[in-house]
């Protein structure tokens, strides 16, 4: 029984990955930057890789490590501690450990320093809290991850349907112009999975065991 998940935003553009049955968001991918219509999603069977195919020609490949959401959604994570942080150093005495001397200019000079320095450390911790309270739509522009490994289809626009084997690295790919298509996954290194046979559903049984001979 599968406890993953994965679905797209309205456009295309992200990929999510939610643990299932309490629907715990575990990962998000970007899956390009211009909309796309989703045709499949599929994950290989100990949800280790995740494959998404579209209305481009390109088919991505995630692979799924650590959890990459570790930002508590309730604002008790980051923001709260950046809180307490501004909060301690806002409510010391200004120029405490400065030496006393009679020179008010040097004085001035060193309080100016320390305000100078909680400042910075204000802003700081805004900066790096703010996104816990950002839409959803600006958070995922800054969570740039993207795909370990993908291939190219012959042409865009044709609806596909994918699967990742489960026994070996390789991705199936099924187009609605009767076409199967076999990929090798590198693991290790990702990027461009190479073709490993491709033939015509739609072909007599006798084209087929010929077309896989001069394949092989």
């Amino acid at each position: 029984m599968s406890t993953r998940m994965g679905c797209s935003n309205s456009v295309g553009t992200v990929i999510r990955v939610f643990s299932i049955p309490n629907a715990h968001k575990l990962y998000q991918f970007r899956r390009g930057s211009y909309p796309a219509r989703i045709f499949s999603i599929s994950f290989n069977l100990v949800s280790s890789l995740l494959c998404v195919s579209s209305d481009t020609e390109t088919v991505h490949i995630f692979k799924l490590g650590e959890h990459r959401n570790g930002r508590e959604p309730n604002g008790n994570g980051l923001i709260g501690s950046n809180r307490n942080l501004v909060t301690s150093q806002s409510s010391g005495t200004v120029g405490k450990d400065e030496p006393s001397s009679p020179d008010g200019r040097k004085r001035s000079g060193s309080v100016g320093s320390v305000l100078k320095r909680q400042s910075m450390t204000i802003s700081r911790s805004v900066a790096g809290g703010v996104s816990s309270y950002l839409p959803d739509m600006l958070t995922e522009m800054w969570e740039p991850a993207r795909d370990f490994a993908f291939l190219k289809l012959p042409s865009a626009g044709v609806q596909s349907v994918v699967a990742l084997s489960n026994t070996t690295p390789q991705v199936m790919v099924v187009s609605s112009e009767g076409f199967f298509y076999q990929y090798n996954i590198d693991l290790e290194n990702g990027g461009e999975c190479v073709l490993l046979k491709q033939y015509s559903l739609l072909e007599s049984n006798d084209d087929l065991a010929v077309n896989n001979m001069l394949q092989e």
